[in-house]
């Protein structure tokens, strides 16, 4: 091109030529840069929660019927506790038989009050989206979402609409005191789907337990629920933490 002159030294030495080769192209070529796939893919974190004692305190009543008690282990908001950008993945599940005859760790019946049954019902583990009516640390009245909690209470719906549950799991039959208690391991996984974390949303995890004995611990000395149960919510972030422009 008449009049024109490349700035780069190098590609106006090879613009002049009549005939070029594949070295003098190789010259003008950056290098690639070489990423491993870890680089590339999004990275995972996992949240944990659980308990093992939960003391309960004076002053808890008997909830009408159709209504159970919540004790809140755990609440993330999305922003400050966990990354926006990001999905719930899925969530893992350990936990052992509920005290149902009230042994407790010490196995004596002094240590704690009663939950739960044999059969693993009476109690449950939920994992929830914006679930408004969960505190975390403290007891809740709510409505019985679902059936086993309040032992033969449960029937017709009340039209009522539902939380945005996106877990729930029983505890497994038998005793927390037992000499070799059982032990669940449990994986759930939403895939190929996801829930979107959104800015200013809440995860949380709750523990329903049965009206009546929460207020018989409430009202026992000491007053304390003692089992097992270990959370983890696996949450993938959207945005690379890594730097990927050079």
């Amino acid at each position: 091109m008449s009049g024109f002159s490349h700035p780069n030294q190098t590609v106006r030495e090879i613009l002049g030529r009549s005939a070029l080769t594949v070295e003098d192209l190789k010259g003008t070529l950056t290098p690639p840069t070489t990423r491993t796939l870890s680089a590339i893919f999004p990275p995972q974190r996992t949240y944990q929660c659980g308990f093992d004692k939960i003391t309960v305190p004076s002053g808890l009543s008997a909830p009408a019927a159709g209504n159970c008690y919540v004790y809140g282990l755990r609440r993330w908001t999305i922003g400050p506790d966990i990354a926006a950008e990001g999905v719930l993945l899925g969530a893992f599940f350990q936990m052992m038989p509920t005290d149902y005859n009230g042994l407790g760790w010490a196995s004596s019946a002094a240590s704690a009050s009663a939950w739960g049954d044999v059969r693993g019902a009476k109690a449950a583990i939920v994992v929830g989206y914006n679930w408004k009516q969960m505190n975390p640390g403290a007891f809740s009245v709510i409505r019985t979402p679902f059936p086993g909690i309040e032992a033969g209470g449960f029937g017709a719906s009340s039209q009522a609409p539902d939380e945005n549950f996106l877990f729930t799991i029983g505890f497994p039959p038998g005793s927390f005191g037992d000499t070799l208690p059982q032990k669940l391991y449990a994986i759930r996984a939403l895939a190929p789907a996801a829930q979107r974390l959104k800015r200013g949303a809440t995860l949380d995890v709750g523990l329903l337990l049965n009206g009546a004995q929460v207020a018989a611990a409430s009202s026992g000395s000491p007053k304390s629920i003692e089992g097992l149960a270990h959370v983890q919510l696996h949450v993938g972030q959207l945005t690379q933490e890594i730097d990927l422009s050079s």
